[in-house]
């Protein structure tokens, strides 16, 4: 389930909706952790900072970058993995068109490994992780609400 969120917090819908196409256009939205998908390994170390971090504001202050159609995670993997150690249901997502907006560039961390956009989506969808700091994407984070530990542990209903 995915709700549209406006740059002022309000939720606006529930659009029930499984096509990503509906879920793009620069909205934020509140994303089941259980439909995204990782493309790249993350650090203990890093993971365990943004969880102590995001413990001590008490919410989620950047959402993730993630490609609507496929909901493989573009930019936020360790803030996805704090997320779930934290028991968060949903956590708040970007979702762009990755292969037709151009605002979403992607570059190598590590120059020994080539990456493209459609084999990061592949990795992906098959869970075939690229190593840690494999992948560097370069975008304009959007204006997002804030949103608390609390209300992402909750399903909306």
């Amino acid at each position: 389930m995915r709700t549209a969120v406006e740059a002022d917090g309000q939720s606006g819908y529930d659009d029930g909706m499984n096509d990503g196409a509906a879920r793009t256009g620069g909205e934020v939205f509140l994303v089941d952790i259980e439909e995204l998908k990782e493309h790249e390994k993350t650090s203990a170390v890093r993971v365990a900072l943004v969880l102590a971090s995001l413990v001590m504001k008490g919410a989620f202050t950047t959402p993730l970058l993630v490609d609507a159609a496929s909901m493989t995670i573009l930019d936020g993997h360790h803030r996805y993995a704090a997320a779930r150690i934290l028991g968060l249901e949903r956590v708040p997502c970007w979702c762009v068109d990755y292969f037709d907006d151009a605002s979403v560039a992607l570059a190598p961390r590590r120059q020994a490994i080539a990456v493209s956009k459609e084999e990061v989506v592949r990795r992906g969808m098959a869970g075939d992780l690229y190593p840690r700091k494999t992948t560097r994407h370069a975008y304009e984070v959007p204006p997002a609400p804030l949103f608390t530990l609390r209300e992402l542990r909750r399903k909306k209903k």
